[in-house]
């Protein structure tokens, strides 16, 4: 049984948004997560989207956590542009440092298979790529599981470094309001959080030389990239 979320976006002007519920706050993290909601286009679902967010341990038997993200276009929309790509992140619960990640692309102009490993400052990818990173550095994905554990407080307060691709960022979250977001015909209360990126590393070489669609727009500074976190969540949405 999944939890139906509806995700509006404009693909040509490559606003990027996401909504990201259940689990706010201090609220207890279940075992495991699963999350469905759609991309639209003109109002029209066009991505499908699956979240999971599970427990999982290192080789040394040290609790982590990981989550799994997968994009796929419904079947009208893949003649025009075809996505089936999975991206996995595994970090670290209490700071969302991130210790592996790997990322499965199987779009119109690309597929891809590459994975990284970060330990000591230092981000190892398979294609032997290798580049340097600020302590606790996350990525998108381990940046967005931290700020649904956050308050608001703490927005302008949080200093987070995120790594893209061999690019380091700064991340610099703000507090847009409240909104109304449509949830299966119902409606539930969301905080709007922007997510600003800024490029602290110039001048490094891609780690790959083509990207797929989601990375190439979410480093982009023409794209502006929200996230609709709930404020309340009933028990009942959350499956372990």
């Amino acid at each position: 049984m999944f939890n139906k979320l509806k995700l509006s976006a404009h693909l040509k002007l490559y606003f990027l948004g996401w909504l990201i519920v259940f689990g706010v706050g201090k609220r207890e993290i279940f075992a495991k997560e699963i999350y469905k909601f759609d991309l639209d286009f003109i109002f029209i679902p066009c991505v499908e989207i699956v979240m999971e967010i599970s427990d999982t341990t290192d080789v040394r038997g040290q609790r982590l956590k990981k989550v799994d993200y997968y994009t796929r276009t419904r079947p009208f929309f893949n003649p025009l542009f075809q996505v089936n790509n999975i991206y996995k992140t595994v970090y670290h619960p209490e700071t969302f440092q991130v210790v592996l990640s790997e990322n499965k692309i199987e779009q119109s102009n690309l597929s891809q298979n590459i994975s990284a490993e970060y330990s000591d400052n230092i981000v190892k990818y398979s294609n032997d790529s290798i580049r340097s990173i600020l302590p606790g550095a996350h990525n998108i994905f381990s940046l967005l599981m931290h700020l649904r554990m956050m308050d608001r407080e703490q927005l302008d307060r949080e200093k987070i470094f995120v790594e893209l691709e061999g690019n380091l960022y700064e991340a610099q979250l703000s507090y847009s309001g409240d909104e109304i977001v449509t949830v299966d015909e119902g409606g539930i209360l969301a905080d709007k959080i922007e997510i600003s990126l800024f490029l602290l590393t110039t001048g490094r070489p891609a780690v790959t030389e083509k990207t797929d669609i989601f990375h190439q727009n979410i480093g982009s500074p023409d794209s502006r990239k929200f996230i609709w976190i709930e404020r309340t969540a009933p028990p009942a949405y959350c499956q372990s």
